[in-house]
């Protein structure tokens, strides 16, 4: 993994759960020997949030649990 990011390849690395948050999905790959960035981690609901607002659509609001929301 070092080498590849030493490399200058541009990494990412993707997943299309959305019922971890980044946060979580971040400390589980830094567990299984993977550090990486941040910037790095594409999740589902982060494309989609990307994606409505390349298109000016409303704020998306994803709730995992009912009184604790994780994207805005």
């Amino acid at each position: 993994m070092a080498r590849l990011q030493a490399s200058g390849l541009l990494l990412r690395f993707v997943t299309n759960t959305s019922r971890r948050g980044r946060r979580q999905l971040l400390a589980d790959f830094d567990n299984m020997g993977f550090v990486i960035d941040q910037s790095q981690l594409v999740t589902a609901p982060s494309v989609t949030a990307d994606w409505l607002r390349a298109r000016q659509r409303l704020s998306l609001i994803h709730i995992s649990e009912p009184t604790r929301p994780l994207y805005i």
